[in-house]
């Protein structure tokens, strides 16, 4: 799935199934129901529902960001700072929006690579912004100081980033996580694992995890382009043409959106409609029965809370 700068954040559909599965982690959703009946033009429909587990654990973000050598460029038509500077503050714009989803206890981890993957940070969203200042000056550090800056080993930092993630998913089986990497160059002589390696660890967590890639100065026909925008696995793939500074901050906007939309939905009381946690969602069955018989009057084969996160209008670019 993967969605560029210049328009609405949408899924792809065809007619024949409203929600692409194959995009999905089938464990994200616990409960699926299914029924058989007439459409309200007299066809026959076998409709789909699927649930989400409701939960109260916090969630974990993992940022791995580039710090290769041209990184240290300055943006393009921007305020001549350098690249990192902007991926950085960009974050952090996310992770201090007070209407992206997070809670004081969700954890935020900072990584970097280049030849070495570094772990910069794992805090609480309460306390990233009293500690910001000094894990940009690592992040520095790590770009600045001896000869690392000069390989990209992007496949051995995911892989390093996502065994932490199955590490900590052992412990925390209904927590919401989060693996977002930013990179605008290709892997550079990656050691220990290969693409194929790094795309099946990836896949191997088999729980709530959200993988989300923004990418500068990709070309399609690239292997990692192509195996990221498969749509096998649940992975989002933001696109920008380069490290102008406008598309950095439309890149980091659409990940604040995806985020938010991740670990939020609109729930309908009455006549009211309110905004909560995803992870406080639950219908009983009565409200699932309910939506089950307006999708067969209505003829629909598939819904579930994706059709929500991908129809919200806080998708769209700010």
């Amino acid at each position: 799935m993967s969605f560029n700068n210049s328009r609405t954040l949408n899924h792809r559909r065809n007619n024949h199934d409203a929600v692409p599965r194959g995009l999905l982690t089938p464990s994200v959703f616990t409960s699926s129901f299914t029924a058989e009946g007439c459409s309200s033009d007299g066809n026959q429909v076998v409709a789909k529902y699927s649930m989400h587990e409701p939960t109260e654990e916090n969630a974990h973000v993992h940022m791995l960001l580039d710090a290769s050598g041209s990184t240290t460029e300055a943006v393009k038509k921007g305020d001549g700072r350098q690249v990192w500077e902007h991926l950085f503050e960009n974050f952090g714009k996310v992770v201090k929006s007070k209407d992206t989803g997070f809670r004081p206890h969700d954890k935020i981890c900072v990584w970097s690579f280049n030849r070495q993957t570094k772990p910069l940070c794992e805090v609480l969203h309460e306390d990233f912004a009293s500690k910001e200042d000094g894990i940009k000056a690592m992040y520095k550090k790590q770009i600045n100081e001896g000869t690392d800056y000069l390989e990209t080993r992007l496949y051995d930092a995911v892989a390093t980033v996502t065994e932490k993630i199955r590490e900590e998913h052992e412990k925390h089986k209904k927590a919401d996580f989060f693996l977002v990497v930013f990179t605008d160059g290709m892997d550079n002589v990656s050691e220990k694992v290969t693409l194929q390696d790094m795309m099946i660890g990836i896949q191997r967590i088999n729980g709530r995890l959200h993988t989300c890639f923004i990418t500068a100065n990709m070309k399609p026909d690239t292997d990692l382009h192509k195996q990221l925008n498969d749509g096998k696995i649940e992975i989002v793939l933001i696109k920008i043409e380069d490290t102008a500074l406008n598309s950095i901050v439309e890149a980091f906007n659409t990940f604040r959106s995806y985020i938010k939309v991740t670990l939020e939905v609109f729930m309908k009381r009455g006549n009211n409609m309110t905004m909560t946690r995803i992870a406080h969602y639950g219908p009983d069955r009565t409200s699932v029965a309910e939506d089950m018989a307006r999708l067969l009057s209505e003829g629909m084969h598939t819904s579930s809370l994706t059709d929500v996160w991908c129809s919200l209008d806080s998708l769209r670019l700010t």
